[in-house]
């Protein structure tokens, strides 16, 4: 028998040897992940749906906030996203740091307004006070509190950004697992996003108010820390690695190589990326305008439109998790999501009008709305797997 046929028998006997209990447990494990993922996605949604509010009383407009509180909030994910990703291969206990991750977003997330409120008085102590609130042709005004909102929401979206990259780091161990798994993740914090932005919008903030609301998200954030820090005390105890490939996946990938794209480099996607994320950023701001003229509140028509673009998210990534099994089903899926975009809000302008009757009430408004825009958010859902699997040459470049 040849060396290399033992070392094969030998990969084979420890892929059987550990596909039994730890399998189990980690199967256990991973169904805890990504229930704490979708509080996250609840949380983040509180906090959004307040921050929006919080910021139309700081602006004096609904338009000025929400393009402000959406920008930063992108901005933020994006950048604390791109600091994971740098960082991520030093991290050895990545179910841990997630966890840490929700206890900074919380702490965060408390002192927001005690910042804007220091903001305030720093504005009218250096610049003065107007008699009227801030509109759009206050530019001075507007800039000063959009860089204040940068500084105030970067590091509770910051947090929120890494948070994706560290969970993927454990859950994805193969190359084959990049597409569904990420897009399961992504997925299910849509979800829980969803709940948050129609529990925020629709049941809290008139009940419980800005604060009220903050507080439930900061104990949804406690709830996944301590979650977080139980999962990762369990897989220490159990011997089991909380982050890193098997070796069996290991072996896999130095010897077979994925041929697909090999004349091309991948990160073509990333400037894509670019454009489809700030093209659907106008989207949200467009849409909500348009919804706010047919529900007849700024709070009710940006909770509507958050409703239904993380929904179709939920569902349209979940989708393509199935289909991106290779570059070359990704890239096709890839242009077809984003010409799917294109069509759909283009009917999307064209009836949104006609098909929301003025004389039904506010919920059954809501509730159409909501399923208008649900096509063209499919699309824009499966555009992230697909281009994470385009992307992506082995789980480690996954996350």
């Amino acid at each position: 028998m040849s060396r290399r046929h033992q070392n094969n028998s030998g990969i084979r006997e420890k892929a059987v040897t550990t596909s039994g209990p730890d399998a189990t447990a980690r199967m256990w494990i991973l169904l805890g992940v990504i229930a704490c993922f979708v509080l996250s996605g609840f949380a983040a949604l509180l906090y959004q749906t307040a921050w929006m509010r919080q910021f139309s009383v700081v602006f004096g407009t609904s338009e000025l906030a929400i393009a402000t509180v959406l920008s930063t909030y992108m901005a933020g994910l994006a950048l604390g996203a791109a600091i994971a990703g740098r960082v991520i291969h030093r991290i050895t206990r990545p179910v841990l740091t997630y966890g840490l991750l929700e206890a900074a977003i919380a702490t965060s997330a408390l002192a927001v307004p005690f910042l804007l409120k220091l903001a305030n008085a720093l504005y009218v102590g250096i610049l003065g006070s107007q008699p009227t609130p801030p509109d759009a042709s206050g530019l001075g005004q507007s800039f000063f509190y959009i860089l204040v909102a940068f500084i105030v929401l970067v590091i509770p979206t910051g947090c929120m950004g890494a948070t994706l990259p560290m969970l993927t780091k454990y859950v994805v161990r193969s190359e084959k697992q990049i597409g569904p798994r990420v897009g399961l993740l992504y997925a299910v914090n849509t979800v829980g996003a969803v709940a948050g932005t129609v529990v925020a919008g629709f049941l809290l903030l008139p009940a419980l108010g800005l604060s009220g609301t903050v507080w439930v998200g900061v104990a949804v954030n406690g709830l996944v820390f301590l979650i977080a820090a139980a999962l990762s005390r369990f897989v220490r105890s159990s011997g089991m690695s909380e982050a890193g490939e098997t070796e069996v996946e290991s072996e896999h990938r130095t010897t077979v190589q994925p041929k697909s794209f090999r004349w091309i480099r991948p990160d073509w996607i990333l400037p894509l990326m670019l454009l489809s994320g700030a093209n659907t950023f106008a989207y949200e701001v467009l849409w909500t305008r348009l919804l706010g003229h047919i529900l007849g509140g700024s709070i009710a028509a940006f909770s509507t439109m958050l409703a239904s673009f993380l929904g179709g998210i939920a569902i349209g990534s979940a989708i393509a998790a199935r289909l991106a099994t290779d570059r070359v089903r990704a890239f096709n899926g890839f242009v077809v999501a984003q010409c799917g975009i294109a069509l759909t809000s283009i009917i999307i302008y064209q009836v949104m009008h006609l098909l929301i009757p003025e004389d039904a009430g506010l919920a059954d408004n809501a509730l159409l709305a909501i399923a208008i825009l649900l096509p063209a958010t499919l699309f824009v859902g499966a555009t992230f797997p697909f281009a994470v699997r385009i992307l992506a040459e082995s789980q480690a470049d996954a996350a």
